[in-house]
C-alpha cells in the first residue's frame, strides 16, 4: 500500500451526465460494472479501481469509475445533477491509498 498527498481537480457528475439514456441497459453503471452509489469516483485510467480517496470534509471515496479525465482530476458520483452542480469545480490536497498489486 502506499499513500500519497495529491492536489487534484475534483468536479462532479451524476447518472443524467453520462450521456445515456434512462432507458439504456449500462444506465448508471460504472466502468467497474458496478450501479453507481455516493462514495464512488470517476479516477484517470493509470488509477485503479479500488483506488482509495479521502477528501477532507467530504469522506472516504473509492475509484469505481473512468471518464475522460486526465492526469490528477477526480470525479464524485452525486445522485442528482443539481448537487453535482452545487459542488462545482475545485482544487484539493486529497489523500490517495494505492493498493499494491503482489
Amino acid at each position: 500500500m502506499r499513500i500519497l498527498l495529491l492536489l487534484v481537480l475534483i468536479t462532479g457528475y451524476c447518472d443524467d451526465s453520462c450521456g445515456k439514456s434512462i432507458d439504456h441497459p449500462a444506465y448508471g453503471i460504472m466502468a467497474n460494472g458496478e450501479q453507481t452509489y455516493y462514495g464512488a469516483i470517476a479516477c484517470p485510467p493509470e488509477w485503479e479501481f479500488g483506488t482509495i480517496v479521502i477528501v477532507p470534509e467530504l469522506g472516504v471515496f473509492r475509484c469505481a469509475d473512468r471518464g475522460h479525465l486526465r492526469d490528477n482530476h477526480i470525479d464524485i458520483w452525486y445522485p442528482t445533477c443539481e448537487k453535482a452542480i452545487d459542488w462545482g469545480v475545485r482544487k484539493q490536497t486529497v489523500m490517495v491509498i494505492e493498493r499494491r498489486q503482489p
